[in-house]
């Protein structure tokens, strides 16, 4: 190893390191850099906390020791304030995929030392965008019914008769619509993008993004009630302490 070159290391699990790293990757990064791989196997989906392991936490330690850049994932000990004491040339801490909550690092630790942690939270937003205009047009058509009529080999009219109104027939187009999002994140704003075509009316409910966004966006913030009031209403926030029941009976009842 050259005194300038950094060293990375990423821990996680065998499955996850088979399923994730390219070795076309590997080969990129160490053209810049000395990379080791430490495998651990701690259970764990990345939806919910990892569990604490002192002796796993301990291996972690001596593994980041003289690292300058820790990657964790799937299998990884959780990163405690005594794995980043153990690690003084420590200045990036990175997570493979979506780590919003913390579950897998003590960020309040990193952020006193000084590191800066990255993730992949919105590295899924832009397909997520994709799904959700998708998932608007099948609605407006009511389109679910017909696909289980397929499926099931049932006719495509039951009686015959071809409707003339009702779900997915009256207001079946998504063109002109009034459009309400609640929260206006990366993901709200390329779902923003692809609704630009179908000359939507859009007001979003987010009160911790900067204002300016309206402007550059072409959509007005409004209050949560007004956006529930929208002919379609997207909900785009993911569920912390801060969102859950944020969506309730009285929130319903304003539905269209």
């Amino acid at each position: 190893m050259s005194a300038d070159r950094p060293v990375v290391g990423l821990a996680c699990s065998e499955p996850t390191y088979q399923a994730y790293i390219d070795p076309a990757d590997v080969r990129r990064l160490e053209t810049r850099a000395d990379f080791r791989y430490q495998p651990f196997s701690l259970e764990g989906s990345g939806l919910s906390p990892v569990p604490r392991d002192p002796r796993a936490e301990a291996e972690l330690a001596r593994f980041a020791a003289d690292l300058d850049v820790l990657v964790i994932c799937h299998g990884s000990p959780f990163v405690s304030g005594d794995v980043l004491a153990a690690a003084p040339r420590l200045s990036l801490l990175g997570e493979l995929e979506g780590d919003r909550f913390s579950y897998h690092l003590s960020l309040d630790e990193a952020v006193a030392r000084g590191l800066r942690v990255i993730d992949t939270s919105h590295g899924s937003s832009w397909p997520t965008a994709e799904w959700a205009l998708g998932l608007a047009l099948i609605g407006l058509r009511n389109a679910g019914a017909w696909f289980r009529r397929i499926t099931a080999h049932q006719p495509a009219f039951p009686g015959g008769v071809r409707p003339r109104s009702g779900p997915g027939y009256d207001g079946a187009e998504l063109s002109g619509k009034r459009v309400g999002m609640i929260g206006f994140g990366h993901l709200a704003r390329r779902l923003t993008e692809l609704l630009r075509p179908f000359d939507v009316d859009i007001a979003a409910f987010d009160p911790f993004v900067p204002r300016e966004l309206a402007s550059a966006y072409g959509v007005d913030f409004a209050p949560l009630p007004v956006v529930m009031e929208r002919q379609v209403v997207f909900s785009l926030v993911p569920l912390t302490p801060g969102t859950t029941g944020m969506i309730g009976r009285r929130e319903l009842d304003l539905l269209r």
